[in-house]
């Protein structure tokens, strides 16, 4: 299993090293090199421009254990739900409906460097505002020397494999090209994981403020890693800061949906229910929200998640995409759709829908689940990105961008997309016909 994707990122590579980046987009970065393996993304195109920061570790998947239970300092009992498995009968799988709105991005894209421009690199998130502003979360390194007060123990090494790093948020005008910073939608701080003065960062709050998630990190390992808090409850999610998690919050706030990495099982989903106390949920490995063998996307307006096999790695149909609503639980399948060559699926903000990246012969293609609008990169138009490009189906066989990389406005006349964790690209669509 590891030795196809890794096959699969070589491949990538080694078509987009030589005609991804064009001289403007690489900035002051150097060449593009292949950019850390990270388990809880297999990229579809690990390719990156170089970066003045330490490399993250390297990762070997390895037979995944369910992860154990971590210290927490909630003033509360949190209740721990432990996920059964129930024998049903799965629903009958729908076809792909006829493709009627197709829009096809032929022009060569803008392309703005992130990691150049803003310091920020991978994405946590990427979405419409609107038709003319995209905004975005990610990572950047952290200061090396972080200030403490007199009153702070000094804090430990830091226990592997924390991750040093910052989240930020930033921002493209369309209107004029221009990217800037952007704070991000945060509030004050509800309570204080460390009791005490330490190095932490909110970095995302629920749609009604009651709950935030908080990250402390160079600090002592006890207290570093991932909290979610309220004002009533304080709870350790991770006992370590993973390198770039990702995470959504249900429209109505009943809902926290987190996926992280680990640096020796790959990575891992949590779903936190927001009660009083929360319940914390982790599916069983194996299942259909394992990460290790699927790609996952959330829906904050239907509080379901949609999950595809992620490559060869399980012995699913490799084009079938379940639905599991949340509100069931982490097990039950209420719809499946095949999507003929779906190598991804994403949740799309603007237009409120998931999204799938399929591989054809001859374009990259992004289709709405489930009514079928699609958004297509003809051939013609990737050759002329990437002129060491021979074909998409053999070249780009695990598509061009990694599972979330990818939005459009909400008329659909843009699209936009990583095509390596530091560059965005931009195109404007036209309908077909």
């Amino acid at each position: 299993m590891v030795t196809k994707l890794i096959i699969g990122w070589t491949l990538i590579a080694l078509v987009l090293l030589t005609g991804c980046l064009s001289p403007e987009a690489q900035g002051t970065t150097g060449d593009p090199v292949l950019a850390p393996a990270t388990p809880a993304r297999p990229s579809a195109t690990p390719v990156s421009v170089a970066l003045d920061e330490p490399p993250t570790p390297s990762m070997t998947p390895q037979v995944r254990h369910t992860p154990s239970a971590t210290p927490t300092l909630s003033p509360t009992p949190t209740a721990t739900a432990t996920p059964t498995v129930t024998p049903t009968v799965l629903p009958t799988v729908a076809p792909m409906p006829e493709q009627l709105d197709v829009r096809i991005c032929s022009q060569t894209p803008q392309q703005f460097n992130l990691w150049a421009q803003l310091g920020i690199r991978p994405l946590s998130a990427l979405r419409f505002e609107s038709e003319e502003l995209v905004t975005f979360e990610g990572w950047a390194q952290r200061p090396e020397s972080p200030v403490y007060s007199e009153a702070t123990p000094k804090p430990g090494p830091i226990p592997w494999p924390s991750s040093r790093q910052l989240l930020k948020g930033g921002q493209l005008d369309l209107s004029n090209g221009q990217l800037s910073p952007r704070p991000l939608d945060v509030g004050e701080l509800l309570a204080n994981p460390c009791d005490q003065t330490c190095p932490l960062e909110v970095i995302g709050q629920s749609p009604d403020g009651h709950w935030q998630l908080v990250q402390v990190s160079d600090w002592l390992p006890e207290v570093m890693g991932l909290w979610l808090v309220s004002e009533k409850t304080i709870d350790r999610l991770v006992h370590y800061v993973p390198y770039a998690p990702e995470w959504q919050w249900a429209a109505d706030s009943s809902l926290l949906w987190l996926v992280y990495p680990d640096p020796e099982f790959g990575s891992y989903t949590l779903v936190a229910r927001l009660t009083d106390p929360p319940v914390i949920q982790r599916p069983e490995p194996g299942s259909v929200l394992d990460t290790y063998g699927h790609f996952l996307a959330y829906s904050p307006i239907d509080n379901a998640a949609l999950s595809v096999p992620s490559y060869d790695w399980t012995d699913e149909p490799r084009d079938e995409v379940s639905t599991i609503p949340l509100a069931n639980g982490l097990e039950s399948i209420s719809a499946i759709q095949n999507v003929p060559g779906i190598v991804t699926i994403s949740w799309n903000d603007a237009r409120q829908s998931f999204m799938a990246q399929v591989v054809t012969t001859n374009s990259i293609q992004f289709i709405e689940i489930p009514d079928g609008t699609t958004w297509s990169i003809p051939e013609e138009t990737l050759k002329a990105i990437i002129p060491s490009l021979v074909d998409v189906s053999s070249s780009l066989p695990i598509g061009l961008v990694a599972t979330g990389e990818w939005a459009t406005s909400a008329s659909g006349d843009t699209l936009a997309l990583l095509p390596n964790p530091a560059l965005l690209w931009v195109f404007d669509c036209a309908p077909s016909g």
